[in-house]
C-alpha cells in the first residue's frame, strides 16, 4: 500500500503551495474541495500503484498560504483562473512531470476544468468527482443556509458535513469526520466565505469549452450536496462523451467515505482504465508522429535538393551571362571593323574612279581637264545644232534638262553629219559618266586647272 510518505515541496508562485508526493511513475495530481486539504485523498491513493501522486493545496487552504490581497488589490483573489494560474505554475516548476492527470473533487474539479480549457501541455485527462460546474453554480435554499452557518463555528461546521456532505450520519467516521471539519476550519476566513461570495457564482464555461482530453465523471448516487440530477443537469451535458460514474451509496465525501474492498477495487480500476486509455491513445499516435517525421525529412531533403539545384542554374546563368557579354564585346568590335573596311574600300573604290592610283595626281588632273574640255565642245555641237533645228519645240525642250536628258533628246534628231564629230558611245563612255558620277568634277573644272593656260 502506498502510505509512506516521501516528499513534500513549498513552491512559490503567486502564493505558496504545499503539495505531497508519493512514489513515482505517471503524475496524476489531485486537487481538494472547498474545505479540504492535501489529506483530502489519502485513502484513495493508499490504493493507486504504479503512479506517481501529488496532493496540492489550494491558496487559502491546508498548509498553503494566503492570496496577496494587499499587494494585488485584486476584489475577486479566490477565484477559479487564480487558483488555475498557480497550479499550472507549480506543475512547470516541480521535478519530473511530462504527462499527467488532473483529478479534481467539488470545487477542485472546476479548478481543474478552468486547467484543462487551457490546453496545457502534457495533460492527458480529467477526473472530475462530485463537480461543480464550470457555470455558475445554483444551490437550493436549504442547502444555501446550512453552508452560511456553517462558517460561524466548528458545531455548525459538523452539523453541515452530516447534513449536507456525508451520505449518512453513521456511515461517516469520527476520524473522518474530524479531519474534514479541522480541514475547514483551518481555512482562512476569506478563502471560506470567498466560495461562497464568488467563487461558486464565476462562470468560466467560455474557457471549459476548449478542453480537447478525455473526460471522466464521477458522482455520488446520495450526494445531498451536489444531487445527481444538478450533476446531469449542469455538468454532465457540457461533456457529451465523457465516461460516467455512479457510486450509488455514496455521498458527496467521495474520496473520505470509508469504502468497502469492491468500491475502493472499483475507484482504482476506474483510474486504471483511464491511465490505459490514454496510454493507448498515445501509443497509437506515435506511429502517425513518426511517419510525420519521415515526411518532414523527406519534404527537407527534397528543399535542399532543390536548393541546390538552383545554386547550379544561378551559377550556369552566371556564366552564360559572361560569355553573352564577351561575344557581345567581339561583335561590336567586329562591327566597328567592318564598318572601317568598309569606309577604306568605298575611299579606294572612289579613288579608283578618277585616277589611276594614289600617287598619280597629274594623270587625275589631265583626266579631269579633258572630260571639261569635252564637255565644253559638247556644249558647242548643242549651240550648232540648235540653230539648224526648225522646229520650236525642240528648242523648247531643251530649256531646263540636264544633260542625260539633253542626249536622249538628241539621240532622236537626225542630226547632219559633223566633221570631226565623236561618236555618242566615245562620249559617253569617255567623259558622260565620269561628269554625272562626280558631281566635284564640274566644280573643279569652273575654277580652273592649274593647267588650262597651257592647253
Amino acid at each position: 500500500m502506498k502510505s509512506t510518505f516521501q516528499a513534500s515541496y513549498e513552491v512559490e508562485v503567486a502564493v505558496k503551495l504545499f503539495t505531497k508526493s508519493f512514489d513515482s511513475g505517471t503524475t496524476i495530481i489531485f486537487l481538494h474541495d472547498w474545505g479540504g486539504s492535501t489529506r483530502t485523498f489519502s485513502k484513495v491513493i493508499e490504493h493507486i500503484k504504479a503512479y506517481q501522486c501529488r496532493s496540492v493545496d489550494l491558496r487559502g487552504w491546508g498548509q498553503s498560504s494566503v492570496a496577496p490581497i494587499v499587494d494585488s488589490g485584486d476584489a475577486q483573489p479566490y477565484s477559479m483562473r487564480h487558483m488555475a494560474n498557480d497550479v499550472v505554475e507549480l506543475i512547470g516548476m516541480l521535478p519530473n512531470i511530462d504527462d499527467y492527470m488532473l483529478v479534481g473533487h467539488g470545487m477542485g474539479a472546476k479548478v481543474a476544468q478552468v486547467i484543462a480549457g487551457t490546453q496545457p501541455v502534457g495533460l492527458l485527462g480529467l477526473v472530475l468527482v462530485a463537480p461543480a460546474p464550470a457555470s455558475p453554480l445554483i444551490l437550493g435554499q436549504n442547502t444555501l443556509a446550512a453552508f452560511k452557518q456553517a462558517l460561524q463555528n466548528k458545531d455548525n461546521t459538523n452539523r453541515f458535513i452530516l447534513d449536507c456532505l456525508a451520505a449518512e450520519a453513521q456511515a461517516l467516521p469520527d476520524l473522518v469526520l474530524q479531519q474534514v471539519a479541522d480541514d475547514i476550519m483551518r481555512g482562512t476566513p476569506n478563502a471560506r466565505s470567498a466560495w461562497l461570495a464568488y467563487g461558486m457564482a464565476e462562470d468560466c464555461s467560455a474557457v471549459t469549452a476548449s478542453i480537447s482530453v478525455p473526460v471522466c465523471i464521477v458522482a455520488g448516487g446520495r450526494d445531498r450536496f451536489l444531487p445527481f440530477g444538478m450533476l446531469r443537469r449542469q455538468v454532465m451535458k457540457s461533456y457529451p462523451d465523457a465516461r460516467e460514474y455512479t457510486m450509488k451509496q455514496s455521498g458527496h465525501l467521495l474520496p473520505m467515505e470509508e469504502p468497502k474492498t469492491e468500491r475502493a477495487q472499483r475507484r482504482t480500476t476506474i483510474v486504471s482504465q483511464e491511465r490505459d486509455t490514454f496510454q493507448q491513445e498515445c501509443d497509437a499516435v506515435k506511429p502517425e508522429c513518426g511517419v510525420v517525421r519521415q515526411e518532414r525529412d523527406s519534404f527537407k531533403e527534397g528543399c535542399d535538393t532543390v536548393k541546390q539545384k538552383y545554386d547550379e542554374i544561378e551559377q550556369e546563368m552566371g556564366e552564360a551571362r559572361k560569355e553573352r557579354n564577351a561575344i557581345k564585346q567581339e561583335l561590336d568590335e567586329a562591327k566597328k571593323m567592318t564598318q572601317a573596311n568598309a569606309w577604306e574600300e568605298l575611299t579606294d573604290s572612289t579613288s579608283d574612279g578618277y585616277s589611276h592610283g594614289d600617287d598619280n595626281d597629274d594623270d587625275d588632273d589631265d583626266a579631269i581637264f579633258e572630260a571639261g574640255q569635252a564637255q565644253g565642245e559638247y556644249q558647242d555641237d548643242l549651240e550648232h545644232y540648235s540653230e539648224d533645228v526648225d522646229d520650236k519645240q525642240y528648242q523648247d525642250d531643251f530649256q531646263g534638262q540636264s544633260g542625260e536628258e539633253m542626249m536622249a533628246s538628241l539621240s532622236m534628231i537626225d542630226k547632219p553629219t559633223v566633221e570631226n564629230e565623236k561618236p555618242k558611245e566615245a562620249i559617253d563612255s569617255h567623259w558622260l559618266k565620269i561628269v554625272f558620277r562626280a558631281p566635284f568634277v564640274s566644280s573643279r573644272v569652273k575654277s580652273g586647272n592649274p593647267r588650262d593656260e597651257t592647253r
